[in-house]
């Protein structure tokens, strides 16, 4: 079995302008998660992975997401409308084509071939609901009140009116925020390369959308169990009980294994 070390916890500081405010964000973190997804999850051999981190997910609803842990799932939940490229460029994700009409008109042509882990097909409807509901129940929603307006012009084309230019739209429309979801009965639906099975206090368990529009090799579960002490989290890796450990720096692994408490695999 392939196991991976995730050592370090990254932080950004990223400054959000609308019009004439400027606002702070602070600790949103660099995603470990998409990294180790690329070059390690997807590419594994393993039908199932195993990770544990310092602290439980506390909401799967990327509207609501405010610590790092649960932003975590966001990439295998969850598609924006634009991502970054590896030039560090915006690129169309879940658009087909878009188009400024004038200085505060965004055009939005969308990919035909999206759908929810519920199987219905993503529309022009679903993005303009999934935006409204941000903007009003959004813990970031006051970073987004540059939007006037959202039109459905057909059924996979959305117009975004917004108060003043901002040459910063389409980079705010990668944020995980700005996720496209779908809410039904209660329930959360993303267009992402996994479905949610199950969360608890202690665990959540990912399964593979066998719909998704992308390519997506990887493993047919993910586990992604909390475990707050230090030394239990090591114990499950050096153990083998896991595959990844988030949320352990090198000198603290170090020092687990000078106080000898960490029992090490056996090869």
């Amino acid at each position: 079995m392939k196991r991976y070390l995730c050592l370090i916890l990254f932080t950004l500081t990223i400054t959000l302008t609308f019009g004439e405010v400027e606002t702070y964000l602070e600790e949103i973190p660099f995603n470990e998660y998409s990294d180790l997804n690329k070059d390690n999850i997807i590419n594994s051999n393993n039908d199932e992975i195993k990770i544990v981190q310092a602290v439980k997910i506390a909401t799967v609803d990327p509207i609501l997401m405010k610590d790092q842990y649960s932003m975590r799932v966001v990439d295998y939940l969850y598609d924006t409308l634009f991502n970054y490229n590896e030039k560090g460029e915006v690129v169309p994700n879940l658009v087909e084509k878009w188009e400024w009409k004038n200085d505060r008109v965004l055009e939005l042509k969308l990919r035909e071939d999206v759908y929810f882990q519920n199987g219905d097909k993503m529309s022009a409807k679903d993005v303009k609901e999934s935006f409204e509901r941000m903007l009003k129940s959004g813990v970031f929603k006051d970073f987004f009140n540059d939007i006037q307006n959202i039109k459905i012009i057909d059924i996979n084309t959305i117009e975004i009116k917004l108060r003043g230019k901002n040459n910063l739209f389409l980079s705010m429309l990668t944020y995980y925020m700005c996720s496209i979801t779908k809410y039904e009965n209660g329930i959360i639906y993303g267009t992402g390369p996994y479905k949610l099975d199950k969360i608890t206090s202690k665990e959540v368990i990912l399964s593979k959308n066998d719909k998704y529009f992308k390519k997506n090799p990887g493993p047919f579960k993910i586990e992604i169990l909390s475990e707050i002490s230090d030394r239990k989290r090591a114990l499950l890796y050096f153990n083998e009980d896991v595959d990844v450990v988030l949320d352990l720096s090198p000198k603290q692994i170090e020092e687990l294994q000078k106080k000898d408490l960490l029992i090490r695999m056996q090869y």
